[in-house]
């Protein structure tokens, strides 16, 4: 409380100090932009630009049309809130965050207008189905970064089916919502001198959804020379998750109920439709837009021969030499499989429940069953439970078996994928930086509760000063230190290490950083849950990570 006050009485004494800020405007390519002068609690003055058009709304006959260069303006533009997020999947969502269709902006925070400062340029996630730049309040993005001399950019991008639905052709062309995020990032180029930042020293930054379109963006050549270095936290394009698995099929269930499917003009008859049409499409369970499956999302990008020439085990052999963290929580899978309500998913009181034959059952329904071939699925299955059951201590060790479950769900979803994304990169020359976010406050999760460690979007409140939802310990604070030490030298330098950390590459030792309020290197980065999977199981036909066959 003392803190509290003592930080308002700053800033009071610093506005006096200033008097009134004057608010900053900038005249972009298309038009003056009018934003706020915001100071940090460290007494830094931020320009803040929130809501700036970077393509024409995406409405009418531009829906399901790439993104349009945005017409020019002549009255400057108030750019001082964030802008409504881009619709996400559900009725029920598009009420509670107040989405809308015209939803194409970004936001700019700069602590000075003339210089010539890198620039962070984030991309959120919320699996290609929900998400805003409003998932982060403003002063994350003044306090961690523009204060240490960053410009930082954030944007929204079309989700679910308005942003991956497709044809895959011409008449409603693939991954819509990444080529937003291309044209943002092609905005940047053009206008971010404007603001003080450097053009050529571009760091892409996202967490989930947002790092696999980051490491999308490493492999298409249409984004290749607009950024230099780039920030992966918890996802890969080598994931099923991101290669639209599902995204056909949906989008011809899409077709086929709004009796598209026949027309003349297809994409001119989805357009005629209204979003209550949309949702009225019966697309999966309630909440994912999805199947009932692992592979929960009914629309995400796919590899469509343009945007995304090849899949990713064929790009990354080739990988631009673009610098890369690549990061993953302790326990990635613990959100999905015990906290969420997915198909699969495992809530109390089945954690006390869980024995080697809710393991194997598990496997079966949701592995094995899949795309293996039926003589190889008993095999497949044998290997895989035993795998997963080393060290076991007996059957009624309910919490080993239920850490199995959810190390298996990790696995698949991010831990081998981004291994098998560090090794082809490294392979090819590029400069790989990996980590853990190996800290853990264990008043996020019930002390008594199984799979204790850091899960998916743990390592947000630290990295982007999101706000704890606990009361922080002096470790918490030495770990948010840690890490936001190392992503700004990364954004200012391409190297994360700094003058009391050393953080070194990625090679054949799977060598990664610990990353605590002590960080220490490590090696073997999920080594054997690698080796199993790309090795052990290459004697099978299906590769159950990527959701392909071998090739």
């Amino acid at each position: 409380m003392k803190r509290t006050l003592g930080i308002f009485c700053f800033i009071l004494f610093l506005n006096f100090a200033y008097g009134a800020l004057p608010a900053p405007m900038v005249i972009t390519k298309y038009g003056a932009v009018v934003g706020s002068a915001q100071i940090t609690q460290d007494g830094t003055v931020i320009n803040e630009f929130m809501g700036i058009p970077f393509a024409q709304p995406p409405v009418g006959k531009l829906r399901w049309e790439k993104p349009a260069t945005p017409i020019p303006w002549t009255s400057p533009l108030n750019t001082t809130a964030y802008k409504q997020g881009c619709i996400p999947c559900m009725s029920g969502q598009v009420e509670s965050f107040g989405a809308t269709e015209d939803c194409l902006y970004l936001n700019v925070w700069t602590p000075d207008l003339q210089g010539s400062l890198p620039v962070l340029f984030y991309i959120h996630g919320g699996a290609y189905t929900g998400g805003s730049a409003a998932d982060f309040p403003p002063q994350s993005w003044r306090e961690v970064w523009s204060r240490r001399g960053i410009v930082v950019v954030t944007i929204q991008y079309r989700l679910a089916e308005l942003g991956f639905l497709t044809t895959n052709d011409s008449r409603i062309v693939a991954n819509l919502g990444l080529w937003d995020q291309n044209m943002a990032l092609r905005w940047v180029q053009d206008n971010i001198g404007r603001f003080g930042g450097n053009s050529k020293r571009v760091t892409i930054y996202g967490g989930s959804a947002g790092s696999s379109s980051v490491s999308q963006h490493t492999m298409s050549p249409y984004s290749k020379d607009l950024f230099q270095q780039a920030i992966a936290m918890s996802g890969s394009a080598m994931a099923e998750f991101a290669r639209g698995t599902n995204t056909l099929d949906f989008s011809n269930l899409y077709f086929k109920k709004l009796k598209c499917d026949t027309a003349p003009d297809i994409k001119a008859c989805m357009q005629s439709k209204t979003l209550d049409e949309l949702y009225k499409v019966e697309a999966g369970y309630e909440g994912s837009c999805g199947p009932s499956s692992l592979d929960w999302l009914g629309f995400a990008p796919i590899i469509d021969g343009d945007f995304l020439p090849v899949q990713p085990e064929i790009a990354f052999k080739n990988a631009y030499n673009i610098p890369i963290i690549m990061g993953l929580n302790q326990k990635e899978g613990r959100v999905f499989t015990l906290e969420a309500n997915y198909p699969f998913s495992v809530l109390p009181p089945g954690y006390s429940k869980y024995t080697p034959t809710s393991f194997a059952n598990y496997i079966a329904t949701w592995i094995t069953s899949r795309n293996y071939a039926t003589s190889e699925n008993a095999t497949a299955h044998t290997d895989i439970f035993s795998f997963y059951s080393q060290n076991t201590t007996g059957a009624n060790d309910h919490y080993f078996w239920i850490e199995q479950y959810v190390r298996s769900y990790s696995d698949y979803i991010m831990n081998v994928p981004a291994v098998r994304e560090a090794l082809a990169k490294t392979a090819a020359g590029v400069p790989v930086f990996a980590f853990i976010f190996d800290h853990y406050n264990n008043q996020t999760w019930p002390v008594t509760f199984p799979c204790q460690g850091s899960t998916h979007s743990g390592d947000s409140p630290y990295v982007l000063d999101a706000g704890f939802s606990f009361t922080p310990t002096v470790e918490d604070v030495a770990t948010a230190n840690n890490i936001q030490e190392l992503f700004v030298q990364f954004i200012h330098t391409g190297n994360p290490s700094t003058n009391h950390i050393n953080w070194d590459k990625f090679g054949s030792k799977l060598e990664y950083l610990s990353l605590s309020e002590k960080p220490v290197m490590k090696t073997d980065w999920f080594g054997p849950s690698y080796r199993f999977w790309t090795e052990a199981m290459k004697k099978y036909s299906y590769d159950f990570i990527s959701g392909q066959y071998w090739k």
